[in-house]
C-alpha cells in the first residue's frame, strides 16, 4: 500500500471527531447511577471506582447518540444528621469554622453517639425535627449537605467527572411523595 495514502487515511480519521463511529440508530434515554457518596464522611475506593466507572458509562452513551440522565442518589435522611446536630449544638460553635474537616467532625459527633444515651436520644430526636420541617434543623442539615456535596465535587472536578448539584437526588427529594405513596398502597391493600 502506498503511504501517502495510508496517511491521508489516517488525517481523514483523526479529523472526524467521531472518530468513524456512528450513532445509535434507536436512541434511548438512560438513567446511570453514580456513587451514592455518604453525606458527612469522605468518599472511599467504591465511591470513586462507581464514580468513574458511571462517567465513562455516561460519556460513552451520549457519544453513541442516548439521552443521558446522570443521578447521583445520596443519602440524607438518617440518624447521622440528628447526631451530627446535636453534635453541633452541644459544641457551640460556628458551623462553617466547624465543617471544614467534616469527616473529623462526623468521627466526635459519633463517639459521643456511641458513649451518651442521652445524646443518642436527643439525636433521634432531631432527625424526626429535620423530616417534620424544622426550620432551625433544616438550616443546620442544609449546610452538612452543602459542606458534604462539595467536598465530592472536589473530587469530582480533579477526577474529570461529569456530575452536577443538578444531578443529585437525595432521599429528602422524595419526602413531600411519601404521604401520596402511602395513600396509593392503602387503596391496593399493600402493608
Amino acid at each position: 500500500l502506498d503511504n501517502r495514502w495510508l496517511s491521508d487515511q489516517a488525517n481523514s480519521i483523526l479529523a472526524d471527531k467521531r472518530v468513524g463511529v456512528g450513532l445509535v440508530e434507536n436512541p434511548q434515554r438512560v438513567v446511570v447511577d453514580y456513587s451514592g457518596p455518604n453525606m458527612a464522611k469522605q468518599m472511599h475506593v467504591g465511591h470513586l471506582r462507581s464514580s468513574i466507572i458511571g462517567d465513562t458509562l455516561a460519556t460513552l452513551l451520549e457519544f453513541l447518540g442516548d439521552e443521558v440522565i446522570r443521578q447521583n442518589h445520596i443519602g440524607d435522611w438518617g440518624t447521622q444528621f440528628g447526631m451530627l446536630i446535636a453534635y453541633l449544638e452541644e459544641q457551640g460553635a460556628d458551623a462553617n469554622q466547624n465543617l471544614k474537616d467534616l469527616e473529623q467532625f462526623y468521627k466526635d459527633a459519633k463517639i459521643r453517639f456511641d458513649q451518651s444515651e442521652e445524646f443518642a436520644n436527643k439525636a433521634r430526636e432531631y432527625v424526626v425535627k429535620i423530616q417534620s420541617g424544622d426550620k432551625h434543623c433544616l438550616s443546620l442539615w442544609k449546610k452538612f449537605i452543602d459542606t458534604s456535596l462539595g467536598h465530592c465535587e472536589e473530587v469530582y472536578s480533579k477526577l474529570g467527572v461529569n456530575l452536577t448539584r443538578n444531578d443529585v437526588r437525595a432521599e429528602s427529594f422524595y419526602n413531600s411523595d411519601l404521604p401520596n405513596i402511602i395513600k396509593i398502597l392503602k387503596e391496593k391493600n399493600i402493608s
